[in-house]
């Protein structure tokens, strides 16, 4: 029988079926790579990457204590890039 793995998580794909939870959503997959983005020294991204789909992973770009969002696609040069601290 396979057993749980132990390793830290450090990318969660959300998906949105209604908006309102949108922010719960995200904040919720935030708080669980914390441990990872402060074990790695790094900060977390957080991606739209559809209208009902993000990423939220530890990335190597971003400063350790940040979480930086950005939206993918056709229109993402027109996007500008969002900064919080992770406390």
């Amino acid at each position: 029988m396979p057993q749980p793995s132990t390793q830290p998580e450090f990318h969660l794909d959300i998906f949105v079926d209604n908006p309102e939870n949108l922010g719960l959503l995200l904040d919720q997959a935030v708080q669980r790579l914390i441990p990872a983005a402060l074990e790695r020294r790094q900060g977390i991204l957080v991606t739209q990457v559809f209208p009902d789909k993000y990423s939220v992973e530890v990335h190597e770009d971003v400063i350790c204590g940040v979480v930086q969002e950005r939206r993918s696609g056709p229109n993402a040069h027109k996007i500008q890039l969002q900064t919080n601290s992770m406390t």
